[in-house]
């Protein structure tokens, strides 16, 4: 473990809670989670059981039954692959693979200009994902 990164991680995930703006806390909390991966030599695709077990402990459950209902109608498509099968959804709301291929997904998304400030569907999606990831920092931490 890295404290120089841990630090960076810290600086990003605080700049973060100061903002108002969902984009901005979206982009800014996915800075510190990449951070924090790399500072712990985790696995962005599955973390570990320890994290998973404290995101559960922490989230409100209502905000992953709400993300479920949503994309059991329209799931999320990875943009930049146009010709992808890969959907995603919640198979249930402790379905912690998807709920990080949202995030993932989610920013890709953002990061590769498929998403937009004014549609509806890409606020909730940006909202469900720095909701989630401030939760999953905490777990981190």
């Amino acid at each position: 473990m890295n404290n120089e990164y841990i630090d960076k991680a810290e600086e990003w995930f605080k700049r973060g809670k100061a903002e108002d703006d969902i984009f901005i806390k979206f982009i800014l909390f996915y800075i510190s989670f990449e951070v924090f991966v790399k500072a712990n030599n985790l696995n962005k695709y599955t973390l570990n059981k320890n994290i998973e077990n404290e995101f559960f402990n922490q989230i409100d459950l209502n905000i992953l039954q709400n993300l479920k209902k949503i994309l059991d109608k329209n799931p999320l498509k990875n943009m930049q692959n146009k010709d992808s099968k890969l959907y995603i959804k919640l198979d249930n709301i402790y379905d912690f693979k998807n709920i990080l291929n949202f995030i993932r997904v989610g920013r890709n998304n953002l990061f590769h200009g498929d998403k937009s400030l004014n549609i509806e569907r890409d606020r909730m999606i940006v909202n469900f994902g720095y909701r989630i990831l401030e939760i999953l920092l905490e777990s981190i931490k």
